[in-house]
């Protein structure tokens, strides 16, 4: 049977959509909540300490990102931070 109209899969693959756009909306996550989980599960995973600062930081909430970064460099001793 084929299916009528784009799939997720379909969509995802061509880059016009992400697949959070076919969860319901209760599932959907922003990307600040998406960091701070990833962060909690795997706390001494650089990139998204470094993530999470940068999307503060596009927000507009500078003390936060600074807050973020640095929590980061504390957990980690990276010093990329």
């Amino acid at each position: 049977m084929r299916a009528i109209g784009p799939t997720p899969d379909s969509v995802w693959a061509s880059g016009t959509r992400s697949p959070a756009t076919f969860s319901p909306p209760e599932r959907r996550r922003t990307p600040r909540a998406a960091l701070r989980k990833l962060i909690r599960d795997e706390p001494r995973f650089i990139p998204a300490h470094v993530r999470l600062g940068d999307a503060l930081r596009a927000l507009g909430v500078p003390n936060e990102a600074v807050d973020a970064w640095y929590h980061g460099f504390e957990t980690t001793g990276s010093p990329i931070f």
